[in-house]
């Protein structure tokens, strides 16, 4: 199980790299093949030449930032299909976004203090959480069935024990993919408020 653990870690790690990458103007403007060509070699060098101490980037980058989110993990395969193939595939709408980023925004505000509540103190245990996310995944499910999927994967690596956490919102949720959440709103806002031709 340590195995699939952290082969689930490092490649999601990996995938975030070759998205970021993917991201850069200057590979964004060519065609899927020189795409999927620099993706390979980016991730033979993530994997085999150490740039600190002995460390590849991948394992020096899961160090700094921690384990990605189950939902980050199947999130970034979709952003990085998208990017190769230049594909829409529907996962985010302005409601799943605006929703998540009120979730994630709440869970750091009360984690760090900022927010006078404490939402952990009923602890991790999902059966307290039970109703909270039948509610939230039926949201989901009407609003956006792919993303629906996403975040029940979230929800059985949970019941696997697919990462080391024992907190349910981090297999959820993570700084990553509020990062991308947040993205997806300001894009969507931006094109939403674009003059049209």
């Amino acid at each position: 199980m340590e195995y699939i653990i952290n082969l689930i870690s490092l490649t999601s790690i990996i995938i975030l790299i070759i998205w970021l990458c993917l991201n850069l103007p200057v590979i964004n403007q060519t065609n899927w093949l020189i795409k999927l060509i620099f993706s390979l070699i980016l991730v033979a060098v993530c994997i085999y030449i150490p740039i600190y101490h002995g460390f590849n980037l991948v394992k020096f980058i899961r160090g700094s930032t921690g384990d990605l989110s189950i939902t980050s993990f199947f999130v970034l395969i979709i952003l990085v299909i998208e990017d190769l193939f230049n594909l829409e595939i529907p996962v985010f709408n302005l409601k799943i976004t605006l929703t998540l980023f009120l979730i994630t925004t709440f869970l750091y505000l009360a984690t760090f203090a900022i927010i006078p509540l404490d939402i952990y103190s009923i602890g991790y245990n999902p059966k307290y959480w039970l109703v909270a996310f039948i509610v939230i995944e039926m949201y989901f499910w009407y609003n956006s069935k792919i993303f629906a999927i996403i975040w029940l994967f979230g929800l059985i690596g949970f019941y696997f024990k697919l990462q080391e956490s024992t907190n349910l919102w981090d297999y959820l949720v993570d700084p990553i993919l509020y990062l991308i959440i947040f993205n997806q709103i300001i894009t969507k806002l931006t094109i939403k408020k674009s003059p049209k031709n």
